[in-house]
């Protein structure tokens, strides 16, 4: 019975991993295409939503053609050679200029341990 309950977490497991993949892939064409725009078709085509502010992005264009290929893929194709960044923090893309947000804090502010004074 245990083997059977692996089985199943198993395969469930792998199923949640594959329609995460899919849900992160891309098909379109752009051909001077406002950022805004990309980003209604990456959100309509992935489970992904963006966060930016339009007055930074209102002047790019996306040059491109993206066959089923991974949505991180393309951003980092669309931001080569600009001043934006993009950060991803669970189904969150947000898009910065100038500075990349990052979405962990530093390992050394939040270890596990207790600090000194609590310890008795």
């Amino acid at each position: 019975m245990k083997t059977f309950f692996f089985c199943i977490i198993a395969e469930l497991s792998s199923l949640c991993t594959v329609l995460a993949q899919e849900q992160s892939q891309i098909t379109a064409q752009f051909s001077n295409a406002p950022f805004e725009e990309f980003v209604k078709i990456a959100e309509s085509q992935t489970s992904f939503h963006f966060f930016y502010n339009f007055r930074s992005t209102d002047s790019l264009r996306i040059n491109l053609t993206a066959n089923n290929e991974s949505l991180l893929k393309v951003l980092k194709q669309i931001f080569e050679g600009t001043r934006f960044s993009f950060s991803v923090y669970h189904q969150s893309i947000f898009i910065t200029l100038g500075r990349k947000l990052y979405t962990f804090l530093p390992s050394p502010l939040f270890d596990d341990d207790e600090p000194e004074a609590c310890h008795q």
